[in-house]
C-alpha cells in the first residue's frame, strides 16, 4: 500500500517539512517523524480497512435491496396470481350461468313449439269439424 502525503510548502518552509514536524527553532525534528510512523501507518491502515469494509458494506447493501426487491415482486407476482384466479373463476361462473340460461331458453323455445303445434293441430281439427 502506497500513501502519498500533501505538504503545503510555506514561505519559510520552502523544503516541504510538514508543520508538525518542526520544532520551536523551526527546524524539522526527524526523530519525531519517526517516532510518529507508526501511528500514521497504524491511520492510513485503519482508513484502509474502513474503506474495504465500506465496499463490503455497500455490497452487501446493494445484494440486501436486490433481495428485497426479488421479495417485493414476488409478493406482487402472487397477489396478482390470486387476482387472476379471482377473474378466472368468476369468468368460468359466467361462462356456466349463460349456458344454464341458454339451455333453459332452448328449452322454453322447444316447449312453446310444441305447445303451438299442438294448438294448431288443434285448430286445423276445429276447423276441419266446422268445415263438415
Amino acid at each position: 500500500m502506497v500513501a502519498f502525503l500533501v505538504i503545503e510548502q510555506t514561505e519559510k518552509d520552502k523544503i516541504g517539512w510538514p508543520p508538525a514536524l518542526k520544532g520551536s527553532n523551526e527546524m524539522p525534528d526527524v526523530y519525531r517523524s519517526v517516532a510518529d510512523l507508526p501511528k500514521d501507518l497504524e491511520y492510513l491502515l485503519k482508513k484502509a480497512d474502513q474503506d474495504n469494509l465500506g465496499k463490503q458494506k455497500r455490497r452487501f447493501l446493494k445484494s440486501l435491496t436486490y433481495d428485497m426487491e426479488i421479495t417485493r415482486l414476488r409478493t406482487h407476482l402472487e397477489q396478482m396470481e390470486t387476482e387472476m384466479t379471482r377473474l378466472l373463476e368468476a369468468v368460468n361462473s359466467s361462462a356456466t350461468l349463460l349456458a344454464q340460461t341458454r339451455n333453459v331458453r332452448a328449452e322454453s323455445r322447444t316447449t312453446e313449439a310444441q305447445c303451438t303445434d299442438a294448438h294448431s293441430d288443434g285448430s286445423e281439427t276445429l276447423f276441419s269439424a266446422e268445415e263438415n
